[in-house]
């Protein structure tokens, strides 16, 4: 049940209250989403957090010269929104998109907000930017490795062998035919 994979999550995060918990079963709204559905787009409003109970999402964004860079995969468990947009009340910087049908739970600002009563928020609340940076550095740390490198480093995290190579190879910065080549080697490997 997705609500319970979301306490779970959280709780992974904080230990989280059981009223904490209580209250997130009113609040969370679960969605199912197909393939290929843009669940937030560049430039629109956005004031909702979403839980990826099952399934994978990607986050590209827009380069000066129009090319779709795809800056975040996300897995099952992962807790995400355009984080400066939602807080911020700012237009988003990121499309988010379904790569597969996916199951989430969706919680809008207002109903968060309500959840401050709980000590328990700011830490999580942090630990939840925190995780996002940390992100951040480790993409970076990835795209300065050489090609068969990155890959691995890539494998380690990422079920590379459910994902379209599309998406992968433009997640690693490789042409696709790099990645196919560096993907097989590795398989045989």
């Amino acid at each position: 049940m997705p609500i319970v994979k979301l306490s779970n999550a959280l709780n992974t995060l904080h230990p989280i209250s059981t009223p904490l918990k209580n209250d997130l079963k009113n609040i969370a709204v679960p969605v199912t989403e197909e393939k290929a559905v843009d669940l937030l787009t560049i430039g629109k409003p956005y004031d909702r957090v979403l839980f990826l109970a099952d399934g994978f999402v990607k986050g590209k964004f827009y380069e000066e010269s129009g090319k779709k860079i795809i800056a975040r995969i996300y897995q099952p468990g992962a807790i995400f929104t355009d984080l400066q947009a939602f807080f911020l009340q700012d237009k988003t910087s990121i499309t988010l998109t379904t790569i597969t049908k996916c199951n989430l739970l969706a919680i809008k600002r207002d109903d968060l907000r309500k959840l401050t009563q709980y000590p328990e928020m700011d830490t999580l609340k942090s630990t939840i930017f925190l995780l996002e940076k940390g992100i951040d550095f480790e993409r970076t740390k990835m795209l300065m490795m050489k090609p068969p490198a990155r890959f691995k480093y890539f494998a380690d995290v990422y079920p590379f062998t459910v994902l379209p190579n599309k998406i992968c190879a433009n997640f690693l910065h490789m042409y696709e035919a790099n990645y196919c080549r560096i993907k097989a080697n590795y398989l045989r490997g």
